[in-house]
């Protein structure tokens, strides 16, 4: 039921809308002083990032310098060891020097001498060199302004370590410019950067007279963050950060970590915080107003919406937009209401299908497709007793509705008088519709929700064939139980062969000619944890679906092979056993392999195994199987076709395949009681033809004293059946064999089950 807006509500929102604006000012106020203290934290991260990342990069350019001045030391050292005279040498010395980056450079001779790069000789160096020379290691001067060169250089002094070359060192001179632009040591209003000896002077000549506690007080820090960032730098520090009390600054020192006692100094002014600050406060107050602005919008437009919106968007949410009828989620409530208040009358759920539709809409124009759903929807809606049964359609495209009945009968009218009404009207460009439906008598005792109803009623409709000629179908409790089983069985299935959850099962069969035992049949019987036995009939067909057929047909075939093997060791005499082999597993890649190589590393002697293909599969690709035949038979494989006359029978195929032996299915012992000669003849026909072509016959499923007697009457060969034996252990076919062969016949023996 839509609810309307009341007065009271019109005033209610626009208080409150003030109410929030307030609030979000004085939340905004009270922030203030948080994001303050954020950005000012902020300021002083991102400051120590600055100054490690500038000392790194400082650090980074002295490794340059001093790498190149290594190289200078290495080729020098190097000419002066190759070219004997030394001449020649400088010579090749001076013609490196283009190939470097330094102003120019000095080497140091082990008498004394001293020559810069054009080969020139010096009596006397200058100060800052002599007092490099004098360290004897790697060192780096201060910078200093050279009047040759009008720029501010440093030295790079190298010592040579080998003693015995007649080079004692070189220096290498470079521009400091080059340094300080790199790495941007400049003064801004967005912060400043220098460079300060352990005492705290500036390196650099550009900022000259600067000092770190001069720095410091300029911009009012207290004394005791001037003394400790001094003393810091005294102690060879690494990184350290501080933060004036009266937020007029933040400064970060980062130590140099080569070959000098310098400090990368980094300075950010408060009025870059401040101006921080104040954009994200900005920023802050104009996302607000924002979304204050945009729930202002959105409550004004959902004041101003009238009933016929509200209208629409119910109608949206509960009705159909293509049949014009309730939709599924409608029609669950409107079900569930009428159940409630119709407790002792009867109810059905039917969920109608139209036949071919996914065929059909890809044929017919969106609107012809929207037209037949329309039609459907406007019989349902003169067929249903209104407040006492509804309709819908589901979210898969069907009808669905709830009927009241009396007994089948009247629910299997009403439907066939639906059908024939949606039948007659005029069909949509020449296609005439059909229906068909699955019906769900509803269980009150189950306490199910309308939608599990549909759900069975949506099972019932499912398994209608397409080929079937029944238009309605009941759902059934125990269809559904063997669905969830096969599904069930389908998630164990994979696991079953590696738990061991299958065994084999043996079914002797008797020799009518000799009255002895004359094989078995290898039956595979699977075996659930806490169930018991899964009749074959039910996994089967499943294992043939999902292709792990061929994984039981090669574990069966393994099985029997060990079986064969162990009776031998255990001194049994053995008797020649069939194995089942599905299509899947014939044509497997590898078939022929894996039976030959499993035969023989079992050591079974041709003539002991049979290999049963069923009749159905056979006929399905002749040359194939032909081909496969005939090469089983070469490795002592019996090869015999099973369940011949259950369905698929052609004499075409005994003609083309080489059986040795055809099992004839139980159903040629079906005696019609109309015209039992006519049974007789056709199997005294089938077993005649077989035995013309060279074949044994065997003959299944024999049960009685009467087919016995009329089996060997036809001259049938063998026979398999309860009346013989019932499949058995592998112990107790052990046993069985043993006593069947104890004597020359079994006739005498058996001579009540048999004859």
């Amino acid at each position: 039921m839509r609810r309307g807006v009341s007065f009271k509500s019109a005033y209610l929102v626009p208080s409150m809308i003030i109410i929030m604006f307030l609030l979000l000012f004085v939340m905004l106020f009270q922030m203030r002083f948080s994001i303050t203290e954020f950005v000012m934290e902020q300021a002083a991260t991102d400051n120590e990032t600055i100054a490690k990342e500038k000392s790194a990069l400082f650090d980074s350019l002295l490794v340059n310098m001093s790498l190149e001045t290594n190289g200078i030391l290495n080729y020098t050292d190097f000419t002066f060891y190759t070219i004997e005279n030394e001449y020649d040498a400088r010579e090749a010395i001076s013609d490196y020097f283009p190939n470097t980056n330094c102003v120019r450079f000095f080497y140091f001779m082990r008498d004394g001498r001293v020559y810069d790069q054009d080969t020139r000789l010096y009596k006397d160096i200058e100060d800052n060199l002599a007092q490099l020379k004098a360290t004897e290691t790697l060192s780096l001067s201060m910078p200093f302004y050279d009047e040759a060169a009008k720029t501010e250089l440093i030295i790079i002094y190298l010592p040579n370590p080998d003693s015995g070359s007649v080079l004692a060192g070189v220096a290498a001179y470079y521009k400091v410019s080059e340094i300080y632009t790199i790495g941007e040591f400049y003064v801004s209003d967005t912060g400043s950067h220098y460079i300060f000896d352990k005492d705290g002077n500036s390196v650099f000549l550009k900022d000259k007279g600067i000092t770190v506690a001069s720095l410091m007080e300029s911009y009012e820090f207290p004394e005791t963050d001037i003394n400790r960032i001094t003393n810091f730098m005294q102690e060879k520090g690494i990184v350290d950060t501080v933060i004036s009390s009266s937020d007029s600054a933040v400064i970060s020192v980062c130590g140099v970590r080569k070959f000098v006692d310098w400090y990368v100094v980094s300075l950010l002014p408060s009025t870059v915080i401040s101006d921080k600050t104040s954009h994200v406060i900005e920023q802050t107050l104009l996302i607000s107003v924002l979304i204050l602005a945009v729930f202002i919008i959105f409550v004004i437009i959902f004041l101003a919406a009238d009933t016929r919106s509200l209208r629409k968007m119910e109608r949206l949410q509960n009705i159909d937009p293509v049949a014009e009828c309730a939709n599924q989620y409608k029609f669950e409530i409107d079900a569930g209401e009428i159940l409630r208040a119709n407790s002792s009358t009867k109810y059905a759920i039917l969920y109608i299908n139209i036949m071919n539709f996914k065929n059909i809409k890809q044929l017919l124009s969106v609107s012809e497709v929207n037209a037949i759903v329309r039609n459907l929807s406007d019989i349902l809606r003169k067929t249903i007793v209104r407040n006492l049964e509804t309709y819908g359609r589901t979210s898969d495209g069907r009808m669905v509705v709830l009927m009241r009945y009396k007994d089948i009968e009247e629910i299997q009218d009403r439907f066939n008088e639906i059908a024939e009404d949606f039948k007659s009207t005029d069909p949509v460009s020449g296609y005439m519709m059909r229906l068909n439906a699955g019906a769900y008598c509803i269980d009150r005792s189950g306490n199910y929700q309308v939608s599990e109803m549909i759900d069975r009623a949506a099972f019932a409709q499912n398994s209608i064939k397409e080929d079937s000629n029944i238009s309605l179908d009941f759902y059934h409790q125990k269809s559904h139980d063997d669905l969830l089983r096969t599904v069930a069985l389908e998630g164990f299935m994979e696991k079953a062969l590696s738990n061991d959850e299958f065994i084999i099962h043996y079914q002797p069969k008797f020799d009518l000619n000799n009255n002895r035992i004359y094989g078995a049949e290898a039956l595979v019987r699977w075996v659930r944890p806490n169930e018991g036995i899964v009749p074959p009939s039910q996994f089967i067909n499943l294992f043939e679906r999902s292709g792990y057929i061929s994984q039981l047909d090669r574990f069966v075939f393994t099985e029997v092979c060990k079986f064969q093997n162990r009776m031998v060791k255990e001194g049994s005499r053995i008797i020649p056993i069939s194995v089942n082999v599905s299509r899947a597993s014939a044509e497997k890649e590898g078939f022929i392999e894996y039976y030959v190589n499993t035969k023989n590393q079992y050591g079974i002697k041709d003539g002991f195994l049979e290999l049963e293909f069923t009749e159905s599969k056979a006929l399905e690709d002749n040359d194939l199987l032909s081909d496969r035949i005939k090469e089983l038979k070469k490795y002592g494989f019996a090869i015999s076709i099973d369940d011949f006359g259950a369905g698929y029978s052609s004499f075409k195929a005994l003609q083309t395949l080489d059986f040795d032996i055809i099992k004839l299915d139980a159903v040629f012992l079906k005696t019609n009681p109309n015209n039992p000669k006519k049974n007789v003849n056709l199997l005294s026909g089938v077993i005649a033809l077989a035995k013309t072509l060279g074949m044994k016959v065997i003959a299944e499923g024999v049960e009685t004293h009467q087919e016995v007697a009329l089996l060997r009457e036809l001259k049938c060969d063998v026979i398999q059946g309860f009346i013989y034996a019932r499949p058995m252990t592998g112990t107790d076919f052990v046993a069985f064999v043993k006593n069947a062969l104890s004597t020359r016949t079994e006739k005498d023996m058996l001579t009540e089950d048999i004859t």
